[in-house]
């Protein structure tokens, strides 16, 4: 699997290492789109698990915290530590890591402990079948040692998603659907999702998912989209495991109609906040990504916006 994404220009080559410079957003937003079934992906952040989730699949992709605290899932910003991990990880099999927090760990051991790390690591992924990716603010860096990190690790961009190609799994006679046309205005490319005035996100269309070229993978990617969104879609995740997917495309087909319902409604509440009821306007967002009483928050709002 990851030969075949490497192959298509999805993942970089096997045994390299590579600068990211587009932000971490955009690693997540990469993720939802690649399929990470076939190979083993880690990613090692300084991120804390609870503001992972909605971000990455937790399922599919192993995560490392990078922090002094002491619990499962951890490790420690030690460079030997570190150094340590990743060359027990890269014993087995191939697959792709992910290395977010240069810039902690230069402020913690200095830029040239940190880069004499890199180039170790460089020499042991470059005998392997494995992938190392490191996300970097370039304006964290002087020029001096944005200069070097580039000359030791090139810098790798992320195909733009009209490049990449949906896995179509449980469905070997379907065509290959690209993503812009499934995916084209789903928000998980952006950093971050719009808000209303009162804070909340905001919910938008996301384009309908036909069912040619519909899989496991593609609902998973939107039941993350639409988690992002803050909305309850817990009654959908049973279709992720059913083997008929004709099943769970007619189940992802009835939530599909509840949340663009809750959009049109999200709308309709902004009109109530623009004449001052934020009380009833609070209570209708809560409901709405909740998805539940759709209908009668409907009737509510007729009434309430004719006045």
């Amino acid at each position: 699997m990851a030969e075949a994404l490497s192959g298509m220009g999805l993942l970089p080559d096997a045994g390299s290492c590579h600068l990211l410079e587009e932000g971490l957003h955009s690693v997540f937003a990469w993720l939802d789109r690649v399929n990470t079934s076939g190979y083993h992906a880690m990613l090692v952040t300084r991120l804390p698990p609870r503001r992972l989730l909605g971000r990455v699949d937790l399922n599919t992709v192993e995560t490392l915290w990078l922090t002094e605290r002491q619990a499962a899932n951890t490790i420690s910003p030690s460079l030997e530590r570190l150094a340590s991990k990743l060359r027990d990880r890269i014993e087995e099999k191939s697959g792709l890591i992910i290395l977010d927090g240069l810039e902690h760990l230069i402020s913690q051991h200095g830029f040239a402990a940190v880069l004499t790390f890199l180039r170790a690591m460089i020499d042991d992924f470059g005998s392997s079948g494995w992938r190392l990716i490191i996300p970097i603010e370039p304006k964290a860096f002087m020029s001096t040692e944005l200069s070097r990190l580039r000359r030791e690790s090139p810098v790798w961009e992320i195909p733009e998603p009209e490049e990449l190609i949906v896995d179509v799994e449980n469905q070997p006679d379907a065509p290959e659907v690209k993503v812009e046309e499934i995916e084209r205005e789903d928000t998980t490319s952006q950093p971050e999702y719009l808000t209303s005035e009162d804070g909340s996100v905001r919910l938008v269309h996301l384009t309908k998912l036909p069912r040619a070229g519909f899989s496991a993978a593609v609902l998973r990617r939107r039941i993350l989209a639409w988690r992002r969104m803050d909305l309850d879609v817990s009654e959908l995740e049973p279709a992720m495991k059913y083997q008929d997917i004709d099943r769970a495309y007619a189940l992802y087909r009835v939530m599909e109609e509840k949340v663009r319902t809750a959009v049109e409604l999200d709308r309709r509440v902004d009109l109530l906040i623009s004449k001052g009821d934020i009380a009833n306007a609070t209570s209708f967002r809560f409901r709405i990504r909740q998805l539940t009483g759709l209908q009668e928050i409907w009737r509510s709002l007729d009434i309430l916006l004719e006045d």
